[in-house]
């Protein structure tokens, strides 16, 4: 039946009139203490939530209507599990509390949740981009609605996949015309949903200080949807910040990938990142900063240099240090709840978390002013204590407030005169209440007589059975049970009427001078946002502190020469979860000596001394002290790295022709300034395709870019070049050979690797042991001829080579059972050898 024919409720016709404004979006319909949602919505919500399906007839067709509902004070992880999944969802709120004989209540579309503005999640970053383009280039806005941070740039296309890479966006405006987007950003951002909107929706009303269309159409749209979207709830953003790439190191998405900067490569798991290695920030501003360092490290010495003397401070000065952690202990995120604060949304709750967190400001500025460093000085000078906002919340809100702001138990005593008289009347009505029910027992004779309280009759006199005959005339009769009956008396219902009065007006008051101060609040927003990004700016330096205490690191030397020279260094994650001792390597790249290529085995260390020469050299310019015995880092602009194959089925591209799309770019891109870390270039082809693409590679970079590079190869040929190119040197992961056994000793070494050791790799790996020995007869015949064409090799028999085996393994076994049973003697043999004989021979047969 056509639900527009249906006799329905009239809750149920609001429900589908309101439906119908919010046609591709899940509505949470509020209904007393529920959430309700019907129809299709339901079965997907049900579904989604793993909740119970029921239906319920409504009005007089008495047809059963899908249903599903959750409880309004419990309703945010069920919102918070839709978005996750990528749905919209409505919250319908009641405008008005029901009255008697109000067939229904007025109720509203508060705001619309999508993946890109739940600011209630406090475990990750969920950024909102807008982006439309201008010609060859994107003018991009993004923010985060739970901290204010609201930035724009323009760029071009490389640019923007980068930031969406950086910033992983959980939900995209674009026009339709971007369309072409969806699957590079999906690869880069699988999280990311799109929503795409008509031309129209990008206009030119946002008034910031750019000439550039493409800048003010993406800010343009991104508010327009957040007002679209949070209606009643738009959060206050901070201002609109131009961002740029070129006040930080570059770092393109593979490389960022490929290093595991933020997140492991296998699992993304943060833990074994560099993140997860210098993640021991105590707030939630710290954290973001770290992150946002860790994806833009700096390129300005001085810079640099603050932010390790900084941390230097800190590590020296372990009691001001511990005393610092001490208070940022107590620090809830503050950005996210000034979000909450201003968007309406705060709890009580969220107050007090706020008043804790600013409490010990004044004695975190004296603890900075106390030091030397000039970063940290400047920190202590800048910190707005904010004592008013603390003072005000101290004197208003109670210690340990409610969850809900309408229902009470708010604002303290001393506050509102008016809220105190109130409070009187209902803390002195229990006492009343005894005092009238000791004198009714009195003038009754009833001892056993009670006043009690329900929601339906309010207050009323209970009377047993055996005491009736007592009752006064006065008593009116409201409720008959089995053992006992209910009265009430004038008396009570004038009393109920004024202790009801007073509880409402005790919340409807409590509730305004809650409003009173979250206005009081938003009104200083911009001085609170401000102490929360100094707060973060100093967890970020006490977590690299703490990180280089426990850890050992030392503190680099930064200056703005080519050099990078690295004594001893390490891999910071390998370092810390390898459990055997982790072997250190060095690395001295110069003007004169910059292209290093690094050969030797697989598994023998490469890759991992190429990456941590990149993460250190990270480290040192986010300001970190570097797992080193000594490091001094020439500021470098970029960093680049080719490292481990990849293939990107969603853009149609093969391992190879990913490496060699990245390897262009790492060419196009590079400078003089860049650090190249470059690992098997050439092997997703053939052999001779793959040597002459490694060499050309190495030449141009020598002869054109002169960038600071590590090149690892199999390519043993490459190694010729130290002779022919004057910036090119050799150096080799050496190995030990025993017994024909390899022993990998992770040392990076001067010189070239005397082979490649890849047939004992395969033997570690398992390899059955006929292949193995059939490669060396292969690899013996290439050395003698020197070309793979001119070889004459029987084609290998592996049946016939199988059969000789087993047959070989049945003679010497049978030898062995001979002489094990020649060397027995019968007449000096105990039972318990016999039974340990009779063992070994059972075993030596089952061989046989």
């Amino acid at each position: 039946m056509d639900k527009s024919k249906r006799k329905l409720t009239p809750a149920l016709k609001q429900y589908l009139e309101i439906k119908e404004q919010y046609k591709n979006t899940l509505l949470m319909f509020r209904m007393g203490d529920f959430y309700e949602l019907f129809f299709e919505d339901a079965k997907i919500a049900a579904k989604e939530l793993e909740i119970t399906l029921t239906s319920r007839g409504f009005g007089k067709s008495a047809e059963k209507v899908p249903m599903c509902g959750v409880p309004y004070h419990s309703v945010e992880p069920y919102i918070e599990k839709l978005v996750r999944k990528g749905y919209k969802v409505a919250i319908c709120e009641q405008m008005e509390e029901p009255k008697p004989g109000k067939k229904v209540v007025k109720r509203e579309v508060v705001r619309i949740v999508t993946p890109g503005t739940y600011f209630e999640d406090e475990k990750e970053d969920r950024f909102l981009m807008a982006i439309y383009p201008e010609g060859k280039n994107f003018g991009i806005s993004w923010t985060e609605l739970s901290t204010g941070d609201l930035f724009f740039t323009t760029t071009d296309k490389d640019g923007l996949l980068n930031i969406i890479s950086k910033f992983k966006p959980k939900e995209l405006i674009v026009p339709e015309k971007l369309k072409a987007l969806f699957k590079e950003v999906k690869s880069l951002s699988p999280e990311t949903f799109f929503q795409t909107k008509e031309e129209s929706y990008f206009k030119d009303e946002e008034t910031i200080i750019t000439e550039r269309k493409g800048e003010v159409k993406s800010l343009s749209a991104l508010k327009k949807f957040i007002e679209e979207t949070q209606i009643e709830f738009i959060p206050k953003l901070k201002r609109p910040k131009r961002y740029s790439e070129d006040s930080f190191m570059y770092i393109d998405p593979h490389t960022c990938r490929s290093l595991e900067i933020v997140e492991s490569m296998n699992n993304s798991r943060k833990e074994y990142s560099l993140f997860g290695i210098l993640d021991k920030t105590l707030t939630g501003m710290g954290r973001r900063f770290l992150k946002f360092s860790l994806l833009h490290p700096l390129k300005e010495k001085e810079e640099i240099e603050a932010r390790l003397d900084s941390v230097e401070e800190l590590m020296n000065s372990f009691l001001i240090a511990e005393s610092i952690g001490d208070i940022l202990k107590n620090v809830y995120d503050i950005e996210r709840l000034l979000s909450k604060i201003t968007s309406g949304v705060a709890s009580p709750k969220d107050l007090a978390a706020l008043r804790r967190s600013i409490k010990d400001l004044p004695e975190l500025k004296k603890h900075l002013l106390s030091m030397s460093s000039k970063l940290l000085k400047s920190l202590g000078k800048d910190l707005d204590t904010l004592e008013d906002i603390y003072c005000e919340l101290e004197r208003t809100i109670v210690e340990n407030p409610p969850f809900s702001s309408r229902e009470g138990g708010i604002i303290k005593r001393g506050v509102n005169k008016e809220l105190d008289e109130l409070k009187t009347i209902l803390e002195e009505g229990e006492e009343i209440i005894k005092k009238i029910e000791e004198r009714e027992k009195k003038r009754t004779g009833i001892s056993s007589l009670k006043i009690k309280f329900n929601n339906v009759f309010g207050y009323y006199i209970e009377v047993s059975k055996a005491n009736l005959h007592l009752v006064p005339d006065d008593y009116m009769r409201r409720q008959t049970l089995v053992n006992a009956e209910r009265f009430i008396t004038p008396e009570l219902k004038e009393f109920e009427e004024k202790i009801l009065s007073a509880k409402e007006k005790v919340e409807k008051l409590e509730y305004t001078i809650f409003v009173n101060i979250r206005k009081f609040i938003t009104q200083n927003t911009e001085r609170i946002q401000h102490t929360a990004e100094i707060i973060g700016k100093i967890d970020f330096l006490l977590s690299l502190a703490k990180v280089a205490v426990e850890r050992g690191y030392t503190k680099p030397e930064i200056d703005n020469s080519y050099n990078l020279k690295i004594e001893e260094g390490k891999h910071p994650v390998l370092e810390k979860f390898l459990e055997e001792d982790f072997i250190s390597n060095s690395v001295n790249l110069t003007k004169d000596k910059s292209f290093a290529i690094v050969t030797g085995p697989n598994m023998g260390g490469k890759s991992v001394f190429l990456r941590q020469t990149a993460l250190i050299t990270l480290m040192a310019q986010i300001g970190s002290f570097v797992p080193a015995k000594k490091a001094k880092i020439g500021v470098v602009d970029r960093i680049f790295s080719r490292v481990g194959a990849s293939d990107n089925l969603s853009r149609g591209l093969s391992t190879f022709m990913m490496e060699m799309v990245e390897t262009a770019n790492i060419l196009h891109n590079a400078t003089e300034k860049s650090l190249l870390i470059l690992d098997e270039i050439g092997r997703g082809t053939s052999t001779y395709d793959g040597m002459s693409i490694a060499r050309a590679v190495v030449e141009y970079i020598t002869a054109k870019i002169g960038a600071k590079t590590l090149f690892a190869t199999h390519y043993h040929e490459l190694t010729e070049l130290e002779k022919e190119i004057d910036s090119v040197f050799n150096l080799h992961v050496s190995v030990k050979e025993i017994n024909g056994k390899i022993v990998f000793t992770h040392k990076v070494l001067p010189g070239i690797s005397e082979k490649s050791y890849g047939i004992h790799v395969a033997e570690l790996a398992g390899l059955p042991e006929s292949v193995i020995e059939r490669a060396r007869e292969i690899l013996i015949s290439i050395e003698e001829k020197n070309q793979l064409k001119e070889l004459e090799l029987p084609i290998f028999n592996i049946q016939k080579e199988e059969k000789r085996k087993i047959e070989q393994t049945i003679t010497e076994s049978e030898s062995e059972l001979i002489k094990e049973l020649e060397s027995i003697d019968i007449s000096t043999t105990t039972p318990l050898d016999a039974l340990m004989i009779l063992a070994r021979l059972k075993k030596m047969i089952k061989k046989v």
